[in-house]
C-alpha cells in the first residue's frame, strides 16, 4: 500500500523535486524551478492545462484550456447520451495567447476568441471552481451558454495529487478530483440543469515536462454508490516505465483515496468495441463500452498528435484499501488514447 504524503510548501525546493502522492494540491507547483532542462527552454517545454469533464444523466461535457506553448487550444465538446451524438466547438491560437493559472487556490483564466469565451475561476481556498461558457452557434453547431459551479471540499472527497518523474529534473504534476456540480448550461434550445447531489465535474489540473515523443492512456469516472457516496477512479498508463509505484492511479470512495498499482489498457481496433482496463495489483477490472468519441489528428511539422477520447460507460469492479469490493454498473465516464510528438 502506497503512502499518501503531507504536501510541502513547494514542489521543487533547492532544485530537488518532491515526488509521490500528496494529501492536498500544492500552493506552489513551481515546475519552472526544475533543473533537468536548460532554463532558456523551460518556458517552451512545459505543457499545462485544465480539463473539466461534466457528468449528467443526459450529457457529458468536456471543457479544456491547453497551453502547449507552441500552440494554445480550447474546446467545449458535448455528448448527447440520448441521441448518441457528439459535437465540439474549438479554437486554436498562436503561442503566448493563453496562461494557465499557477495553482487552483485563487486564480483564473479566460479564453476569448471569435465568439468563443470560456472562463474558469479557481477558488479552492473557498471550496469551489466556477466555469462560465459563452459560445456562439457556428457551422450548424448549437450555441452553448451558462455557468456551473464545481464544489471541492477536500475533507469530503480526497483529491488525487501526484508529482512524478519523467526523467532527472523533469517533473510531472497532476491534481484530479470529482467535484459535486451545480448550475445550468443552455445547449441550443435545451437547458441542462446540474444537481450537486447527483452530478460531478472531474477536474484535471496538469503541468508537465513531457518528453518530445510521448503517449498516455487514461480512464476516469465518478458516480454515487447505493449509499450516496462518491465512487470513482483515475487510471493512467504513460511513458513512465516503473509505474507500479510511480503512477496517478487511485480509487475515490467517500472521503477515502485508495492508491493502486500499474494500469494496463486493452484497446480494440474497432472504435465501437469495448476496452478492458485492469491494474496489475488485481484491484481494478473494468470494461468500458464507447458510445461516441471526440478525436483529432494534427500535423504541424513541429508537432504531431493523434488523439482519441471516447465517451461511454464503465462496468466491473473496484477493490479499495479496506478490501471492500465495489460493483460498477454503467457508470458514465471517458477514456483517452493520445500519442504526440511536441
Amino acid at each position: 500500500m502506497r503512502t499518501i504524503r503531507e504536501t510541502p510548501a513547494r514542489m521543487i525546493d533547492g532544485g530537488k523535486a518532491a515526488y509521490g502522492m500528496f494529501r492536498t494540491p500544492f500552493h506552489a507547483p513551481n515546475l519552472m524551478d526544475a533543473t533537468g532542462i536548460p532554463r532558456c527552454l523551460r518556458p517552451w517545454r512545459l505543457k499545462e492545462w485544465q480539463h473539466w469533464g461534466l457528468l449528467h444523466p443526459e450529457v457529458y461535457v468536456s471543457i479544456a484550456l491547453v497551453d502547449a506553448k507552441f500552440l494554445a487550444t480550447a474546446w467545449v465538446s458535448v455528448f448527447d447520451r440520448r441521441a448518441r451524438r457528439i459535437f465540439e466547438h474549438a479554437r486554436k491560437v498562436p503561442l503566448g495567447a493563453l496562461r494557465i493559472p499557477a495553482d487552483v487556490y485563487d486564480g483564473g483564466v479566460t479564453f476569448d476568441r471569435q465568439g468563443f469565451r470560456v472562463s474558469i475561476r479557481n477558488e479552492l481556498d473557498r471550496g469551489s471552481h466556477r466555469i462560465s461558457i459563452d459560445v456562439d452557434a457556428r457551422d450548424n453547431l448549437p450555441a452553448i451558454r451558462g455557468e456551473v459551479v464545481a464544489q471541492q471540499d477536500m475533507a469530503a472527497i480526497h483529491p488525487l495529487v501526484t508529482a512524478l518523474p519523467f526523467g532527472p529534473g523533469k517533473p510531472f504534476y497532476s491534481h484530479k478530483a470529482p467535484c459535486p456540480l451545480s448550475g445550468t448550461l443552455d445547449i441550443g434550445t435545451d437547458r441542462v440543469t446540474f444537481d450537486a447531489a447527483r452530478d460531478f465535474a472531474i477536474l484535471d489540473e496538469h503541468k508537465a515536462f513531457y518528453p518530445r515523443n510521448t503517449f498516455w492512456r487514461w480512464a476516469t469516472f465518478a458516480c454515487r454508490d447505493a449509499n450516496g457516496e462518491v465512487l470513482g477512479v483515475n487510471l493512467t498508463q504513460n511513458v513512465i516505465a516503473d509505474d507500479a509505484e510511480q503512477n496517478e492511479n487511485a480509487i475515490w470512495h467517500g472521503n477515502r483515496l485508495s492508491p493502486l498499482g500499474a494500469a494496463r489498457f486493452e484497446i480494440p481496433a474497432s472504435p465501437d468495441a469495448p476496452w478492458r482496463i485492469r491494474t496489475q495489483d488485481g484491484r481494478v477490472d473494468l470494461v468500458f463500452q464507447p458510445h461516441g468519441a471526440r478525436s483529432e489528428d494534427l500535423n504541424l511539422l513541429i508537432a504531431v498528435s493523434k488523439f482519441r477520447q471516447p465517451v461511454g460507460v464503465f462496468t466491473g469492479t473496484l477493490v479499495d484499501d479496506d478490501g471492500v469490493r465495489h460493483e460498477v454498473t454503467e457508470a458514465l465516464g471517458v477514456v483517452e488514447d493520445h500519442r504526440v510528438t511536441w
